[in-house]
């Protein structure tokens, strides 16, 4: 109860670094001090190491919580997999993708097309090309014709 700790001196909540180092603790003058002899003294590293390790490991799930669960009720169709693990990131490109395709899919469905009706055949077109490139015929077929109703000059085509 005579070694002062310089550590504490620097700390402005005592309390907190005496759950790292239990030997701290209060003379007869307030001060704190060590309450045991200098060659008792053992390091609390592996309390220290706790601590910050499972401050570390509850961020990183917190934040991997709040990103997945705002995702999903977003819409994006995202695996936990995808949010957590770095080298899956690039895969959220790709759910991005689907995620508007489905939404354009919808809107185009229920006739809520956003852009001007005076580029409605351009609009169609670039979504010819991407249904094209996914390999959709299908989709292509329910496209084409939906759109001769709207262009009835292209059914030649």
């Amino acid at each position: 109860m005579e070694t002062g700790c310089d550590v504490i001196t620097q700390c402005a909540r005592p309390d907190r670094l005496r759950r790292a180092c239990p030997l701290l603790a209060r003379n007869d003058q307030g001060t704190w001090v060590c309450s045991v002899a200098a060659a008792e003294v053992r390091p609390f590293w592996g309390r220290t190491f706790a601590y910050v390790g499972s401050f570390v490991v509850l961020t990183i799930a917190l934040a991997t919580g709040l990103a997945y669960g705002g995702m999903r009720a977003i819409g994006y169709e995202v695996s936990l997999r995808q949010v957590i693990w770095p080298p899956a990131w690039d895969e959220l490109r790709e759910v991005q993708a689907e995620f508007f395709i489905a939404q354009a899919r919808q809107h185009y469905t229920d006739g809520e097309v956003r852009e001007q009706p005076d580029r409605r055949s351009e609009t169609t077109r670039v979504w010819f090309q991407s249904l094209l490139s996914r390999g959709r015929m299908d989709e292509i077929a329910q496209l084409a014709q939906r759109q001769l109703s709207v262009e009835p000059e292209q059914s030649s085509a």
